[in-house]
């Protein structure tokens, strides 16, 4: 069973921890066996680890395989015998640690018997997942010195249980409970009746490291009654004992705030990170609705013509992130570089902007406090008074600082990129809009918000109106286009970049 090197004729079987569900949580070593797999046959819980690029490997879920119910084992380890006689590097990805309630042994037996080679690569095991997230300790020298893991679904087919509750009642440290949602009721039946205190400290914790990770802290004679009322289900893990108290508390202070929270934002496909990373930082199951696409530019001879006399202009001003973009790709498929802008300065709308400008080698002389059109106005006014502008910007916009600069400088604008309609219908957060379960919406447009609405029947808007989702509007000028619009804005982001928007919405929905 060691993991030196892959026999080319007869293949391999590699068995490999995915961790709790985040694809961050999987191991250097996983990592490096998956890529060189030919075969992987996953776990659902393990889908997530699942690269946008697989490569030449065949992805396939254990549960989809002919013959997998009710044999599932069965129809798992066949399948892995005739790929390894193909020839081929089989992995076996695994939720969680594949040594923990993970039912090796069950596939693996029959490798051993059939003579094939294999190896185990250990994974990040779901309760410790569970409990760094929210910072429940599961040993603490002041109140547990023993954690004890324990299947809540035991196997069906044994003639009685091989679990002592009698000695689990008594353990002297913490009780983690493994697939035990369905069966929260007996254990707590099972443990009580055994003498484990009502006020036991409890916690629930539901999708552990997935975005949406949500949280119960309760008392072993309340615990089933509210996993009941806050709808928690599998998987989710169970930890009894004096650690779990205060968990609620310092979830929270660990800066998961948000927990159980769901969040949609409205930025552009390919766009949405690092901001739906940041809201499932805080506990948040974060979506994006891509309401608006970004299109190449509408004139491409009038970009070239822009770039091409970039170097005639005294100041020249980004208004977006999506700008920058565009404006250098075009500067790389033409074969050109930052040089273009010669003596020209550089002036951003916000830190954002500003900083995809910085990727590109241009730090910018200019970025206003207010990271809006108005501000820009303000610090623009008397640097540019006399001199020649050129604004870069979309297709479509507010057209406020052209306006105000015309009287004091010579004006030239030019579409860098088109604004699309997008499509959300197909997008888990289109699911989540339509249906109306989620707790926020964050509007960065007043376009972006119209967007929205068209994908919204009469008892969607209607919801929005009431404020049973809060928004939350990026900028002031999205704000007054959303109240237009007949809808009431909960919280205004400061700024453009995502911890502002993060920030918006967290204040937002914890001091409603």
């Amino acid at each position: 069973m060691s993991a030196d090197s892959t026999n080319a004729t007869t293949g391999r079987v590699f068995f490999v921890g995915a961790g709790p569900g985040d694809p961050g949580l999987l191991t250097l070593k996983g990592a490096e066996i998956l890529a060189g797999a030919d075969l992987v046959l996953y776990d659902r819980l393990a889908a997530n680890c699942q690269p946008k690029e697989p490569g030449n490997a065949v992805w396939e879920c254990v549960e989809q395989l002919p013959g997998c119910h009710p044999d599932r084992i069965g129809a798992i380890v066949r399948r892995m015998i005739a790929a390894v006689n193909a020839g081929q590097r089989v992995v076996r990805l695994k939720g969680g640690d594949p040594m923990v309630f993970g039912r090796s042994a069950e596939e693996w037996q029959p490798l051993l018997e059939a003579g094939i080679r294999f190896a185990v690569v250990p994974g990040v095991t779901s309760a410790l997942a569970a409990a760094a997230g929210g910072l429940v300790t599961l040993t603490d020298r002041r109140s547990s010195s023993a954690v004890a893991f324990v299947t809540g679904h035991e196997n069906p087919d044994k003639p009685g249980s091989m679990i002592d509750w009698e000695m689990l009642a008594r353990f002297p440290g913490t009780l983690v409970f493994y697939m035990g949602v369905a069966r929260l009721g007996h254990v707590v039946e099972r443990l009580s009746w055994h003498g484990k205190p009502l006020e036991t400290p409890v916690a629930v914790i539901a999708n552990a490291s997935f975005p949406e990770e949500s949280r119960l802290e309760s008392t072993l004679g309340a615990v089933v009654e509210e996993t009941r009322i806050r709808g928690i289900g599998a998987p989710a893990i169970t930890i009894v004992g004096e650690v779990a108290r205060d968990s609620a508390k310092r979830a929270v202070q660990a800066g998961r705030a948000l927990a159980g929270r769901v969040v949609l934002t409205t930025r552009p496909v390919g766009q949405e990170q690092p901001l739906v990373s940041i809201l499932a930082g805080r506990g948040a199951m974060a979506f994006n609705l891509p309401v608006i696409g970004i299109g190449p530019a509408p004139d491409l001879a009038a970009l070239d013509a822009a770039i091409d006399g970039a170097r005639g202009q005294d100041w020249i001003v980004f208004f977006s992130a999506n700008g920058v973009r565009s404006w250098f790709d075009r500067l790389d498929a033409r074969g050109l570089d930052a040089r273009v802008f010669m003596g020209a300065r550089i002036a951003a709308i916000g830190k954002e902007t500003a900083r995809h400008l910085k990727a590109r080698g241009i730090r910018a002389d200019l970025i206003p406090d207010s990271e809006r059109s108005e501000g820009l106005e303000a610090v623009l006014a008397d640097q540019v008074r006399g001199k020649r502008v050129l604004l870069v910007r979309a297709d479509a916009g507010r057209e406020h600082l052209e306006k105000a600069l015309r009287g004091l400088a010579t004006v030239a604008t030019v579409a860098a990129y088109a604004q699309q309609d997008g499509n959300v219908t197909a997008t888990p957060g289109g699911e989540r809009l339509v249906s109306g379960r989620y707790d926020a919406l964050l509007a960065t447009s007043g376009r972006a918000f119209l967007g929205v609405l068209r994908h919204l029947d009469e008892a969607g808007k209607a919801s929005l109106r009431l404020g049973q989702a809060k928004i939350i509007a990026l900028g002031g000028v999205t704000a007054e286009a959303i109240r237009e619009a007949g809808y009431p804005v909960a919280r205004i982001a400061s700024g453009a970049n995502p911890e502002a928007m993060a920030d918006a919405v967290e204040k937002a929905l914890l001091m409603a």
